[in-house]
């Protein structure tokens, strides 16, 4: 009967443990800098949960840098990193290019972040590109 009673005990805590936790984008907070020239200096810090489902070893980051425009015509934008951390520590990154995306792949092929744990990436970047003018007004296209 102690067995029974242990082994209950034992799933009561694996299911409270699986059932509290949830592999999420926690918060995206974004500071955007006009600069005198017209492109942009950004930070983007995103908290993360980590569960080990689907974030592993780091995250990836998407940035369009072509856009169409009403009648066709394609606005080439910029994408330089500045820097990347994870947890106020520099991070290693790479980057590729899929179509009109610049992927940024945060994170080592080798290392595996702790699970379960909270992570927070800090990326800062510059892009150009972003502000138009029009007749009558400007337009911060980002």
């Amino acid at each position: 009967m102690r067995g029974l009673a242990a082994a209950l005990a034992l799933v009561a805590v694996l299911v409270a443990r699986t059932a509290g936790a949830a592999e999420e984008i926690r918060s995206f907070d974004v500071a955007v800098e006009v600069q005198p020239d017209g492109a942009l200096e950004v930070t983007e810090t995103i908290r993360v949960t980590v569960e080990g489902d689907e974030i592993r070893r780091g995250i990836i980051r998407e940035f369009p840098v072509a856009h169409e425009e009403p009648g066709g015509r394609v606005s080439l934008t910029t994408f330089e990193v500045l820097e990347v951390t994870r947890n106020g520590e520099t991070e290693p990154w790479s980057r590729s290019q899929s179509g009109s995306y610049v992927n940024l792949r945060i994170g080592q092929r080798d290392v595996f972040l702790p699970v379960p744990s909270e992570q927070v990436y800090e990326i800062r970047y510059r892009t150009e590109g972003q502000l138009r003018s029009h007749d009558g007004y400007d337009e911060l296209y980002w």
